[in-house]
């Protein structure tokens, strides 16, 4: 019985300390208001560059130039906010590349444009997303986050 004490004891410590960092995590967000629009919008940027094929390849394609390791854009998880540090880290990392493709993008004729395309709703939406990507407070912002890389090593250390 007291090794099943111990092993129960032992859950309930991981479980409070994974409970306290969730609720640091919460604490952060209520506290730096002004961050909260960073994490909304490089979900937007996260979610359209999944979801547009081309770009994903292009990324490939310039990582390869560029002599770089080939990466992906990250999908957050919603329950697990270590994936969230995980995909905005990787969005960090991918910047360069992103602008990149976005700068090239402009030189091009219209008619071989590969970021801006398609309908008016979709050439509206990829502007918006462009001008995310050129946006550099928007990515001061997200560096800001650096508390998620402190929380994960606290998290994983003690859990």
């Amino acid at each position: 019985i007291p090794i099943r004490w111990t092993r129960l004891s032992n859950t309930k410590n991981i479980f409070s300390r994974w409970l306290q960092i969730n609720l640091i995590v919460g604490d952060y967000f209520k506290a730096e208001s002004n961050l909260l629009s960073c994490p909304h919008v490089a979900n937007e940027l996260i979610s359209w560059l999944r979801g547009k094929v081309q770009i994903l390849g292009l990324v490939k394609q310039v990582t390869k130039e560029q002599s770089k390791v080939e990466l992906s854009v990250i999908r957050p998880v919603l329950t697990r906010w270590t994936a969230y540090y995980l995909a905005y880290e990787r969005l960090l990392v991918l910047r360069e590349v992103l602008e990149c493709i976005v700068i090239s993008d402009e030189h091009k004729a219209e008619s071989e444009k590969q970021v801006i395309t398609g309908s008016r709703e979709a050439r509206k939406e990829a502007k918006k997303m462009v001008d995310i990507i050129r946006n550099p407070l928007f990515w001061y912002n997200l560096l800001r986050h650096d508390l998620f890389h402190n929380l994960s090593i606290l998290f994983n250390l003690y859990v």
